[in-house]
């Protein structure tokens, strides 16, 4: 069981370093650091709700990996059959707006700061705060992404240097 274990994690170290390659090649590491932050928070925050439902501890690690593969889920689709970003891609918890939205990598820290928080209180049997974590991540995301701003449709509609220090700045 242990050989599985160690086997398990090694394989989900590889897949995080190819994916964190696979953003950085591309100049994009920001948007690695984003939708961990904005996927992994959501995950932990929806660990902690069902630990404070069930009143048993739940591993963080599964739902965590599992929040960002969603949060991330767009920049695959991009990477694997080269679909660019559509609007409809915001169901992957808000992918394409929370790009324009206020110093989103803040928003991504918060979320999973929260996010965290909540799985520990519901893990360690603080219910109700585990619970009330949980929206709070969850109303976090959701503020930022009301503060979006349009969605650029022109190359026009980008400024210079677009990227991590643009978002860092705002």
């Amino acid at each position: 069981m242990r050989v599985l274990r160690v086997a398990g994690f090694a394989t989900l170290v590889a897949v995080e370093a190819l994916l964190g390659w696979s953003y950085a090649v591309r100049g994009t590491a920001w948007h690695l650091l984003l939708h961990t932050g904005i996927g992994a928070g959501l995950g932990l925050a929806a660990a902690g709700t069902v630990a404070a439902l069930r009143s048993r501890p739940v591993r963080a690690l599964p739902w965590a990996v599992l929040g960002q593969l969603v949060s991330a889920g767009p920049d695959l689709i991009f990477v694997l059959v080269r679909e660019p970003h559509r609007r409809w891609m915001d169901v992957f918890v808000g992918h394409v707006s929370v790009h324009t939205a206020p110093q989103p990598l803040l928003i991504g820290l918060a979320v999973f700061v929260v996010g965290g928080w909540a799985w520990y209180a519901g893990t360690t049997g603080r219910r109700t705060a585990g619970l009330l974590l949980a929206v709070a991540a969850v109303g976090t995301l959701a503020i930022g992404l009301a503060l979006h701003r349009p969605l650029p449709t022109r190359l026009d509609d980008y400024t210079p240097g677009y990227g991590a220090a643009q978002f860092w700045c705002r």
